[in-house]
Order: structure tokens, then sequence, then C-alpha cells
């Protein structure tokens, strides 16, 4: 009957609003990760200062992990290309 399928269009609605929302999430986390990562090369090309391996040592394991996060969020930022026109 009709009232089902609007109930299905407002679950489907919602599911469509939820994912907006985490994937806004997600590129706000990526280009602040983009940010950062650039500002270290910044540091690291003017005064030969890697900031990321000051503050949790050199190649440590957290180091390693933020240039690992920095690193897929470059690869996922190829993704916003498509969001230029929007």
């Amino acid at each position: 009957d009709s009232s089902t399928s609007r109930g299905l269009g407002d679950v489907y609605k919602r599911q469509i609003l939820l994912w907006r929302y985490v994937m806004k999430t997600l590129y706000y986390i990526v280009l602040t990760l983009v940010i950062i990562g650039a500002l270290n090369w910044l540091l690291i090309g003017l005064f030969s200062f890697d900031l990321v391996a000051a503050l949790f040592g050199s190649m440590s394991a957290f180091s390693r992990v933020i240039y690992t996060l920095v690193g897929l969020s470059g690869i996922i930022s190829f993704g916003l290309y498509s969001k230029i026109n929007e």
C-alpha cells in the first residue's frame, strides 16, 4: 500500500542524509590531514625541520601512522576533484 512505500522512501532519504553526513565528515578529516602534511613539507623545505618527527620521534610507530594517514588522505583527496563543479 502507499503508506508502506512512503515509509520506505523516508528510510531511504534518511540513509542518504546519513551517508552525506559521513562523507562530509570524512572529507573534513581528510582535508585537515592533507593540510597538516602540507605544512610539515613546508617546514621540511624551508627549515629542514620535520615537525612530525620532532613531536613523535623519527620514524616511531606513531610517526609512521601519521605519515600513512596523511598519504591515504592525499589519495582520498583525488575524489574531491569531482566535487569542484557541484
